[in-house]
Order: structure tokens, then C-alpha cells, then sequence
């Protein structure tokens, strides 16, 4: 009997674990929110230099382990086809990527890729031209020392290499992907939030949770 009701005690206890470390997820995702409303009022461009593109480990409760991390989602494959559809987007004049198999572009480009954030695997797929060899030099470059416009971009591209439609690429991020992971006594959390950068304000698109 008494083992029992030690049982139903620790299974209490385990849930409200998971029920205060989903709350504390919840809170490190408001906090990205908050982070890229402030970048928008601080800055004009994106890249990877920038406090939301850090590893954070904001301290939010005494007993909880909290880790954040944004990254630019416009040049995920999966991630910009679900923007594009929940923006009504039509996806005109995407890049297809049957003529990139081992590269993740969207299929079509629905959200201008940030050229600042992308990956070095990526821009061969978007910058006409490109060798994978001059992707990493471009990418190694921008993780530093961001374009602030297309033009100063365009100025830096070696010989032959070319910037695509303005429509498929920018210097600026609208779509991000926050992952929030707590650790709260025995329970663990995993939220993900796809946020959506409007003017001066961020809202939640999609929540997923691991």
C-alpha cells in the first residue's frame, strides 16, 4: 500500500517537473521574441555577428538548465516551403532543387535567403556561378564582415560568380527558428518555434514539441 502511494507521489512529481520545464521553455521562446524585436529597432541588416545568432543560457529559474538557440530559417529547404504557404505565398520563379540534389534549397524559394546567414553549402545553389571552394570563402567572409546591401555584396563576389533575382536573396531575416531545451529536475524539454519578424513586432508561426 505504502509503495503505492509512493509511486502515485513520484509520478506527481515527475509531471509537475515536465509541466514547469515546458513553462520555462515557453518563457527562453518569449525570449527570443523579445531579442529580435530589440535587433529590429538596433540594426538593418542580419548576421551571424549579432547577439540573437549566439547560444544563450538565460537564468530563469534557480532549479532549471536552459539553453536557446535562433537561427535564420529562410535557408532551410523544409522550414522556407512552410513559410511561403502559411504567407500565401505563390513561389514564383523559385530555384528548383532537382538541379541542386545534394544542396537543401527550397522548392521554390518562397522567403528571400539572408546571403549573410546562409550556409557555404547553399550558395552555389544561389549565386549563379559560385564553386563550392568560393562558398566558403564568401561564407567565411560574411560570418564576419556582413554586405550591408546587395550592391556591396555584388563588389566582393569574385569573377564570375553573380547575385541572383534580387527576390530570391537579401541582407535582412524575417523567419527564424527558435529551440528552447530545459532541463528541470528529471523532466527535460525540447520546444522549437518558427517565428515570423512583421515590422516592429514577432510572432509565433508554429510550436513543436520534442
Amino acid at each position: 500500500m505504502l509503495a503505492r502511494l509512493d509511486t502515485r507521489i513520484e509520478l506527481a512529481s515527475d509531471r509537475d517537473d515536465f509541466v514547469q520545464a515546458r513553462q520555462l521553455a515557453l518563457s527562453a521562446l518569449d525570449l527570443a521574441r523579445q531579442m529580435l524585436e530589440a535587433d529590429t529597432r538596433n540594426s538593418r541588416i542580419d548576421w551571424l555577428g549579432e547577439p540573437w545568432a549566439q547560444v544563450q543560457q538565460p537564468a530563469l529559474h534557480a532549479d532549471g538548465r536552459i539553453q536557446l538557440m535562433i537561427t535564420d530559417a529562410s535557408a532551410d529547404a523544409a522550414l522556407n516551403g512552410m513559410i511561403g504557404q502559411a504567407a500565401g505565398g505563390d513561389g514564383g520563379g523559385g530555384t528548383q532543387a532537382a538541379r541542386y540534389p545534394s544542396v537543401p534549397v527550397p522548392t521554390p524559394l518562397r522567403v528571400p535567403v539572408n546571403i549573410n546567414t546562409a550556409p557555404a553549402i547553399i550558395l552555389p545553389a544561389i549565386l549563379p556561378g559560385a564553386t563550392p571552394a568560393q562558398a566558403r570563402a564568401i561564407a567565411e567572409q560574411l560570418r564576419t564582415e556582413p554586405a550591408p546591401t546587395l550592391r556591396a555584396l555584388a563588389e566582393r563576389l569574385p569573377e564570375g560568380v553573380e547575385l541572383p533575382h534580387p527576390e530570391q536573396v537579401g541582407v535582412t531575416s524575417d523567419t527564424f527558428l527558435a529551440e528552447a531545451v530545459v532541463q528541470y529536475r528529471v523532466a527535460t524539454v525540447t520546444l522549437q518555434a518558427l517565428l515570423v519578424r512583421e515590422s516592429d513586432s514577432v510572432r509565433v508561426l508554429a510550436l513543436r514539441q520534442h
